[in-house]
């Protein structure tokens, strides 16, 4: 009982706890009812009453037990109520539990279907992709089975033409079979009788004759003997010959060689420098546009003076494609075979830069005028202009006039271009837009005249002539708009011309200038140079003349390394085989040391003669003493002769013989390795534009010598270190030679030194073309590539050697036959003319042949010289005319001074300049005192002028007071003067 009381106690004060009936509604769960919120209610009350005022308690009676009651059912109903609420709390727990696992479920389920959508698109993505491919494959399956059908088709055809193939073998076998079985009776009749073969068929001889005659003439067999070899030839072969070939017919035969070299030229140009397509797809890495690539030419040309008339070779380089090569290079441009062919030689009145390329026009027009009329042309005509857009460089030597000719023949190439470019440009043109601009054209020309009257006056040929011009003149103004729309390198393309310089005149020219370089430094270091060697008449001026006369023959005489190797030259191998000891040399050579020689050629212009010259001395040094002694004692009189005596006190010069070993040395270190890499093996492939490289390498090593030059003449000199390329010595026992006499060289180092110098100023100054800046630098790898140019200039300076030997074997014969010959042999023409040329072609070169002959070209050639040596004579006669005039003129001027003597006067009257040098000129003109008056140019300013005034009256004024005590008396040097014409001069 007490228990349930605290109980109840105890749940009541829980009760009274709360703050208000909504807290104890909230803490009962619905469910309870109404029942437990009155009860809770009631409680409320209670908790009321008992917080009331304690003044208020005694007006209220305590709790009854039925009060307590009431509070232990509460209190049972609350525990009740708590059990509930606690089995209600973990059901919301295990609803929150199960709430959360769903979102995670939901939330899982949201990045499932995120992924999802994300796979299907991708997966509708590859699908269409597939689809793509599959239908792309379908496409490319299709053009293949097409492809495969048609080759199938063809193949079919083919089939079926090989068994029409097989028949006609088939039948031609037996018929074959037949002739076959019939040979030895046909050989034992044939043998019976002689073979006969007929030099002309139809009146004509035939064309396999004409190409033997022609290749005999090649080969060097006289004109007027090629008949009598060909008998001689079918005697020996057992056939005989019935006709023969005359020398007219011979001579035409060989012009007609030379016409279809021309033909050629015209057609390996217009075939090589076209444009050229790789094989392979269009999209592939193999393929590439036909108008972004064009193999070129390049030009080349050389003259000379031959019995005192110029003459001109050409030669053209080209690239010829390589068609056979089935797979692509990795390289950007084709595989290609360079080839150089020859022009041509011409005479020219002078050789000007304005008559070279007079020259190049002339070869250009006449060879594409042959093809265009050749039926050839007729099948496919050739614009000339074409010659000159695809020319891309020029290679010649070094001087300036070529550098003018190539600027000339640029300026031709651009205003061809834009030819070329303003006639496609009008070719677009809208109809209604081209017939404004002929409108226009047409109203200017008539309004230049005058209008139209006076446009009809003119002459047929001047309205021609006008005509044309403004014609050029449109053409000019729409290529250049069409050229500058183009992007900057499409521009550079069409302008692409570039100049290069042949690498043995760069070499020639480097030896020149070390050589000057070499001989100044005796002089600049106040040292005794080279023994001078004199002719013979300077020689005596020296021994017998006075100090002047010994003075200038001094002066104008050569000493040192290359005077000796020149005079060696003309003694050992005289470029006139009449003269000099080349058999005597070559045999007295066996004797000594075993073996001949032959002596380098310095009497002729050979390159590297000198250095090759000077190791020969060298190396042979005692020898060649002991030589000229045998010379010497060989003789009757057992003396030498002038030259035998410069050569002789010259191997004894120790000054000359240390210009020999710096000449031996630069030709060991430099010359040599410079020509392997220039006119090696590879030579006939070697790109001049590629070696720009070879060039700064070149001026490397002479920096390297120049600083340590030792290592070309020391003890541990080696060819690792001296020679430019690091091979072996081209002549070893120079550099032994040598090394074994620097000892007694006492200034072998300077010398050497200034000689490198020397070169390396001339490199420099004649490899300019390969700058940083320059035109070759600055051109793609596939330009230099499509301008392929040789290293050197040998074809045309060998094609005019050539000429001068065939001028002196054949001088009557004509530059036109020459050229005929030597471009038919060099430029292979013989299997174009057998491979290329149709029935109609070999018609067209005998009526071409007919009329060159019947031109008279020649005489031509001899009238237009003797017109253009007319024209220069009379042009310098009149020039001396007008100089003539102006010197009567100015004596004139100058009789009329009155001339000043006083010095006090001449000083007090303030003379212009003007005046004071018309004085100065009557004292030139009068003084007999050896000119002692300083000339114009040396006196710049007006007291210079005035001083020379002041002592030309005063020497004048002595010389004239010692000639009047002498009247007519003999003067210092001998000569006599008239007292009263000097005073009547004055």
């Amino acid at each position: 009982m007490q228990c349930a009381t605290f109980m109840k106690k105890r749940v009541c004060a829980q009760l009274f706890n709360f703050v208000s009936i909504s807290s104890v509604t909230e803490a009962f769960p619905r469910h309870m009812g109404r029942r437990a919120v009155q009860i809770v209610s009631g409680l409320a009350k209670l908790r009321g009453q008992s917080r009331r005022h304690p003044k208020d308690s005694e007006n209220h009676p305590p709790p009854t037990l039925r009060s307590y009651n009431t509070i232990a059912h509460a209190n049972t109903v609350y525990i009740s109520s708590q059990d509930q609420t606690l089995a209600s709390q973990n059901r919301a727990k295990l609803y929150e539990r199960q709430l959360r696992n769903e979102r995670r479920k939901e939330i899982r389920t949201r990045k499932v279907n995120t992924q999802l959508r994300s796979e299907l698109k991708t997966a509708k993505s590859k699908l269409l992709l597939a689809e793509g491919t599959i239908s792309t494959l379908r496409c490319a399956e299709n053009h293949k089975l097409s492809q495969v059908q048609g080759e199938l088709l063809d193949t079919h055809t083919s089939l079926s033409r090989a068994q029409e193939r097989i028949a006609e073998l088939s039948k031609t076998r037996n018929r074959l079979s037949m002739q076959v079985s019939r040979i030895p009776g046909r050989m034992k009749r044939v043998a019976e009788r002689p073979h006969v073969q007929n030099v002309k068929e139809g009146g004509l001889i035939k064309e396999s004759m004409r190409t033997m005659s022609r290749e005999l003439v090649k080969l060097g067999v006289p004109v007027k003997n090629v008949s009598e070899a060909v008998h001689s030839v079918a005697d020996g072969l057992g056939i005989a010959v019935t006709g023969g070939i005359s020398t007219r017919s011979v001579g035409r035969l060989t012009l007609e060689g030379g016409v279809a070299a021309k033909l050629q030229l015209v057609h390996k140009i217009e075939n090589a420098a076209s444009r050229f397509k790789r094989a392979g797809p269009r999209h592939s890495e193999f393929w590439f546009d036909s108008h972004q690539f064009i193999l070129g030419l390049t030009l080349s040309g050389d003259g000379t003076m031959h019995k005192h008339i110029n003459y001109e070779s050409r030669h053209i380089a080209l690239q010829v494609p390589d068609y056979r090569a089935t797979v692509p290079s990795a390289e950007f441009y084709p595989q290609t075979d360079p080839a150089v062919r020859l022009v041509g030689i011409s005479s020219a009145p002078n050789h000007t830069s304005r008559e070279q390329m007079k020259g190049w026009k002339d070869f250009v027009d006449e060879a594409y005028g042959l093809w265009n009329s050749s039926p050839a042309g007729k099948r496919k005509a050739m614009d000339y202009r074409n010659f000159y857009l695809k020319s891309l460089a020029m290679g010649t030597d070094h001087a300036n006039d070529q550098k003018k000719l190539k600027k000339l023949f640029q300026d031709t190439k651009r205003f061809c271009d834009r030819e070329v470019r303003g006639e496609r440009a009008l070719l677009m043109l809208a109809p209604t837009e081209l017939i404004h601009v002929i409108c226009q054209l047409t109203e200017k020309k008539i309004a230049d005249v005058g209008g139209q009257s006076a446009w009809d006056a003119l002459q047929a040929t001047e309205q021609a002539r006008r005509n044309e011009s403004l014609h050029q003149d449109l053409l000019q103004e729409y290529g250049k708009r069409a050229y500058n729309a183009l992007p900057p390198a499409q521009q550079q393309e069409a302008d692409f011309f570039v100049w290069g310089g042949c690498c043995m005149h760069k070499d020639l020219n480097a030896h020149k200038g070390g050589n000057a370089r070499m001989m100044a430094y005796w002089s600049s270091n106040n040292i005794a140079g080279p023994t001078p060697l004199m002719n013979k008449d300077n020689d005596a001026a020296a021994v017998l003349g006075k100090s002047a006369a010994r003075t200038r023959a001094e002066d104008v005489s050569s000493a040192g390394g290359v005077k000796l190797t020149s005079l060696m030259g003309s003694l050992f191998h005289h470029r006139d085989d009449k003269k000099g000891q080349q058999e005597s040399t070559a045999i007295f050579f066996e004797s000594q040391v075993g073996y001949t020689i032959s002596f380098p050629d310095t009497s002729n212009t050979r390159y590297q003669s000198h250095s090759e010259a000077a190791a020969e001395a060298i190396v042979h040094l005692p020898v060649y003493i002991r030589f000229l002694d045998f010379i010497r004692n060989k003789k009757e009189s057992r003396a030498f002769n002038h030259m035998e005596a410069n050569i002789w006190k010259a191997l004894h010069d120790i000054p000359t013989l240390t210009e020999l070993c710096v000449l031996a040395l630069y030709g060991q270190a430099v010359t040599h390795p410079y020509m392997r890499q220039v006119r090696g093996a590879n030579r006939q492939t070697s790109n001049l534009l590629e070696l720009g490289p070879l060039h700064e390498k070149v001026k490397a090593h002479l920096r390297m010598l120049i600083e340590r030059p030792e290592l070309l003449y020391g003890p541990e000199a080696t060819y690792s270190t001296g020679s430019m390329d690091g091979q072996i010595w081209d002549r070893p026992e120079a550099i032994y030679a040598i090394q074994a006499l620097a000892s007694g060289l006492p200034h072998i180092r300077g010398v050497l030194v200034a000689f490198l110098e020397g070169a390396l100023e001339t490199w420099e100054r004649f490899s300019t073309e390969f700058s940083e800046d320059g035109e070759i630098a600055n051109a793609s790898d596939a330009q230099r590539h499509r301008a392929w140019m040789p290293t050197t200039n040998d074809h045309n300076e060998g094609a005019l050697g050539s000429l001068r030997v065939g001028k002196r074997k054949a001088p009557n014969m004509t530059l036109e036959t020459y050229n005929a010959r030597k471009m038919y042999k060099h430029n292979d023409t013989r299997a174009f003319v057998e491979t290329q040329l149709t029935r109609q072609d070999h018609a067209f070169l005998r009526r071409s042949a007919r009329e060159i002959g019947s031109q008279g070209r020649e005489k031509k050639r001899r009238k237009e010289q003797a017109d253009a040596d007319t024209q220069l004579v009379e042009g310098k006669l009149e020039k001396d005319r007008v100089q003539e005039q102006k010197r009567s003129d100015r004596a004139a001027v100058i009789s009329a001074v009155q001339c000043q003597l006083d010095e006090d006067k001449i000083l007090e009257s303030n003379l212009t300049v003007k005046e004071i040098e018309l004085q100065l000129e009557w004292h030139r003109r009068h003084e007999n005192l050896g000119g002692l008056v300083p000339k114009k140019k040396d006196l710049p300013r007006k007291q210079e002028k005035l001083d020379a005034l002041i002592a030309a009256v005063n020497r004048y004024n002595t010389h004239l007071t010692t000639v009047s005590h002498q009247p007519n008396g003999p003067r210092n040097d001998g000569a006599t003067i008239n007292v009263e014409a000097e005073m009547g001069g004055s």
